[in-house]
């Protein structure tokens, strides 16, 4: 008999298990997302950024970007390629951009802008690897499952308040690791809006940068352009 009580206790403790992974609540989930997110040492990402902007030479932009950083070793680069459209017609263009310690440079290819085309330039600013008081992240309500690539996710509608931007979408939590593996939502920020979709290929896997061996300062590349 006692065994019987046993096994039954068992099998409800994992039914519950099973009902809270895929089930929980808003605010329970974002707890367990969270803690899974301190562990996360590295993060790679694919995905497309398309929106507009409050330039009236550059009204409309769209990327495909692929993304890899390294939280612990405070490094990461992006690669983009994408068009950006005047009032007439749109512009092919592609970019790096590398960050090292707290160094960035950039680098990009637009026919509009020769004088600067596949240089590697020095930003000014150092980067900014975490700042906790920037925003929030918040999953505001539970929606149904969804299935991708094979796996069932469990799916949440969120909001964002950031230092620059606000915005608000779904993502899509791995209910075995409660990490997210697809984000779809759309962003407002002073000089434009848009949408955004991203996708996690990979968590924790060793990120490559290499600096480059010749760049050029910001400021001296912003004096020749102004000429």
């Amino acid at each position: 008999m006692k065994f019987s009580y046993a096994f039954s206790a068992l099998i409800l403790a994992l039914g519950f298990a099973f009902s809270a992974s895929w089930y929980a609540p808003p605010g329970f989930a974002q707890a367990q997302m969270m803690r899974a997110l301190k562990g996360v040492e590295s993060v790679e990402m694919q995905g497309t950024v398309q929106g507009k902007t409050a330039l009236e030479a550059i009204p409309n932009f769209s990327m495909d970007a692929r993304l890899g950083v390294d939280l612990k070793q405070k490094r990461g680069t992006l690669q983009a390629q994408g068009s950006i459209a005047d009032q007439e017609k749109g512009a092919p263009f592609w970019g790096d951009f590398l960050a090292q310690e707290h160094k960035g440079y950039v680098r990009l290819s637009y026919a509009p802008l020769k004088l600067i085309n596949n240089q590697w330039i020095e930003l000014e600013e150092a980067v900014a690897w975490s700042n906790p008081e920037a925003g929030r992240f918040q999953l505001t309500k539970r929606l149904p499952n969804v299935r991708e690539d094979g796996r069932r996710l469990a799916q949440y509608a969120f909001e964002m308040v950031a230092q620059y931007a606000t915005g608000r979408g779904t993502v899509l939590l791995n209910p075995k690791t409660q990490l997210p593996v697809v984000l779809r939502g759309v962003f407002v920020t002073a000089g434009g809006q848009g949408e955004v979709f991203a996708r996690a290929i990979a968590y924790n896997r060793p990120v490559t940068v290499k600096t480059p061996a010749y760049v050029r300062p910001a400021a001296q590349i912003l004096d020749e352009l102004a000429e």
